[in-house]
């Protein structure tokens, strides 16, 4: 039953989500559709005018049963004979030419006979001739022309078994017959409504791609968005084109100007902050914690994300420490302009028996990191070692955070091998780039696993028009709120309590 809860929930949250991504392309549509109808309707449906008249079948005073019977009988003959050929061609050669009908020939017989229309009524002696025509003139004209015939040409019909009567005279019609405009502009507008719609939505399931958070908050409602960055330079010049033609590959990845400093722009410092703040709330163990960062496919930014997080928890004065655990493609070195040498592989492999020997000093005042060293054959053997554990329960003595750097989750198992002492995850994606399919594969894995992940981080979100205030997107780091606790997948669960590294009270 829950589960059949949870699928309808995820399915009004994908409609809704999909309402919300292109409502401008819905609203344009339903407007464009309406107009066509209503402009359609005029172009196509010609006007017309209609003139009715009344007829009246006296069967006579104080008639019996059998003459009423005789009297319905005959209005329904009346009916036949009043829309035939031979009929309407006495009425024109008759009383055409009083009222500015002369005949012509056949066709005009034929066009006169498709403009009537004849209706019964079966509850009294009356019967109803409407004439339907392109001019309120000319419809008016064969009313008054029928008018003047049919009640002598129906009479002697009947052989005087009833005699007919106009009841009512037929009038010149001032207004237009309605042509359906509103109906049709109306049908118009619902037509485009649902067409733009359930093409966005297809469009919404079948893109693989991460548009926005809104797509995260849609498939994994109950892992809370920790961090929102905006996108850190400009998406117009050639090395972001650069980088994003080449899925954002290390070998071509410029990573200047990526790390916080007193020119960062403030959307991007102010977006660190709450991710520092929202992630020292999911962070209630007592020791140190150490938090892994990674990501379901390469490319997200995990690195310059983890750089920068701990960059702006030693600007509180805290001890932080990266570990640069992606030792297949390391990244921290380029980032922090640092050369390469011994590291984690050697620290793990005892070639290396102090880590102070592979510690290298940032220009941020205590933020230290230790890179990943020589490239192993083994990297997910050498984090799954006991002297890796071994190694991080020492570190946790000296520093007040321990960031881990880890390569992405699909297809690797480095990300799974520290499990045991890592006290949470984050989760970079990436706007635009970042699949959705494999995102759902990867929370399914980090669920088998029991993981804890504590949530994502949302990278690369575009500012508005490119220049735009960041605040209209994260409302000054208050949009995601604080307090998350993370989805438990394991053991590695905690209770709120007091932010350890921030000092602050939740």
């Amino acid at each position: 039953m829950e589960n059949t809860e949870n699928e309808k929930q995820l399915d009004l949250a994908v409609l809704w989500h999909a309402l919300r991504r292109f409502w401008w392309i819905v609203i344009i549509a339903t407007v464009l559709c309406g107009a066509i109808g209503a402009v359609a309707t005029r172009a196509m449906v010609k006007q017309t005018y209609t003139s009715t008249t009344r007829y009246f079948i006296s069967p006579g005073k104080d008639p019996t049963s059998g003459q009423i019977y005789v009297t319905q009988t005959f209005a329904k003959q009346f009916v036949e004979i009043a829309k035939m050929d031979t009929t309407i061609r006495d009425a024109i050669n008759t009383n055409g030419a009083s009222c500015g009908i002369v005949y012509q020939d056949d066709d005009q017989v034929k066009r006169i006979g498709r403009m009537l229309e004849l209706s019964i009524n079966d509850e009294s002696f009356m019967f109803s001739l409407s004439v339907t025509a392109g001019t309120a003139g000319e419809a008016y004209d064969v009313a008054r022309m029928l008018e003047a015939y049919l009640p002598g040409k129906l009479t002697n019909s009947a052989s005087g078994a009833v005699s007919v009567e106009v009841a009512d005279k037929a009038t010149p019609s001032n207004t237009p017959n309605s042509t359906h405009l509103l109906r049709n502009t109306a049908l118009g507008a619902v037509v485009g409504l649902a067409v733009s719609y359930l093409v966005c939505l297809f469009i919404v399931m079948s893109d693989s791609k991460l548009s926005s958070e809104d797509d995260l908050t849609a498939n994994f409602p109950a892992v809370p968005i920790l961090g929102r960055i905006p996108t850190w330079g400009d998406t117009s010049k050639r090395q972001f084109r650069l980088e994003k033609k080449n899925k954002f590959s290390a070998s071509v990845r410029d990573y200047d100007h990526k790390l916080l400093s007193d020119d960062a722009p403030f959307a991007i410092s102010e977006s660190f902050k709450t991710l520092r703040s929202n992630v020292s709330y999911t962070m209630t163990s007592e020791r140190t914690n150490v938090v892994a960062v990674t990501s379901i496919y390469k490319g997200s930014g995990k690195s310059v994300v983890l750089a920068n997080l701990g960059i702006s928890y030693a600007q509180l004065g805290k001890r932080v420490l990266i570990v640069e655990g992606d030792m297949r493609v390391p990244s921290m070195h380029k980032l922090f302009g640092m050369k390469r040498g011994n590291g984690l592989s050697e620290l793990i492999a005892g070639i290396e028996e102090d880590y102070h020997t592979c510690l290298n000093h940032t220009a941020y005042d205590h933020l230290d990191v230790i890179l990943a060293g020589k490239i192993p054959p083994n990297p997910s053997e050498l984090l799954a070692s006991p002297r890796m554990s071994q190694l991080l329960d020492t570190l946790r003595g000296d520093y007040d955070l321990i960031l881990l750097d880890l390569p992405p989750f699909e297809g690797l198992a480095d990300a799974t091998a520290v499990s045991d002492n890592v006290d949470g995850y984050l989760l970079v994606t990436r706007v635009g780039y970042s699949n959705m399919v494999e995102l759902r594969h990867g929370i399914q894995d980090m669920k088998q696993v029991k993981l804890r992940l504590c949530g994502f981080v949302v990278n690369d979100i575009p500012l508005k028009n490119g220049h735009g205030s960041y605040y209209h997107y994260y409302r000054y780091g208050y949009k995601g709120g604080y307090g998350y606790q993370g989805v438990e997948y394991g053991n590695h669960a905690g209770t709120s309590g007091r932010d350890k590294h921030d000092g602050k009270q939740k």
